[in-house]
């Protein structure tokens, strides 16, 4: 009800812009950006991509909710803010984001074990593990909510052909070293 010093204010709505291109940054993270650039990322690299996402966005969520970001947020509010919406919306983003990833997290985790023994198999017996682990992926495909876009299933399909083709090129080396 009491008037509210201007600095107090500018300092709040320069925290909130701060805070917005900073979660942004980690909301534009993709998985498929080694791919993109280059790189032959193998299907680990997507299942740790999510696990650090998740708990990156958990972290945020949580400050987010603090009582202190709340009492900043009725602030903003009571003096309507021109921030206040941005800040409602970044709000909004981070839990979206949250449960998209918590979504992922969950139906990737299967994927983790049959991964392991793919990768510490020798590479003739792999393809006796190739239809557990696709039929994993048609289970992730068909149950979860953020992860069944064409675009996901990609970039997963090519980093389990990149971790195919580095079990290839190390037998390779193997058979090329003895010859």
């Amino acid at each position: 009800g009491g008037t509210v010093d201007k600095g107090i204010i500018h300092s709040l709505e320069s925290t909130v812009i701060e805070w917005s291109h900073q979660i942004s940054t980690v909301l534009k993270k993709d998985s498929s950006e080694a791919v993109l650039e280059g790189k032959n990322p193998t299907p680990h690299t997507e299942l740790l991509l999510w696990k650090n996402r998740y708990a990156d966005l958990e972290c945020i969520h949580s400050q987010l909710n603090s009582c202190k970001v709340k009492k900043m947020e009725v602030l903003l509010e009571a003096v309507e803010s021109s921030y206040y919406p941005a800040f409602i919306n970044m709000q909004r983003d981070v839990l979206a984001a949250l449960e998209e990833a918590k979504d992922i997290c969950i139906y990737l985790t299967p994927l983790q074990c049959l991964l392991e023994e793919l990768e510490t198999m020798d590479f003739p017996d792999v393809k006796g593990q190739i239809q557990a682990f696709m039929h994993t992926v048609c289970l992730v495909w068909v149950n979860s909510r953020h992860y069944n876009t064409p675009g996901r299933l990609v970039v997963l399909l090519q980093e389990t052909c990149n971790l195919l083709i580095q079990q290839v090129n190390s037998v390779l080396s193997i058979i090329i070293f003895w010859v």
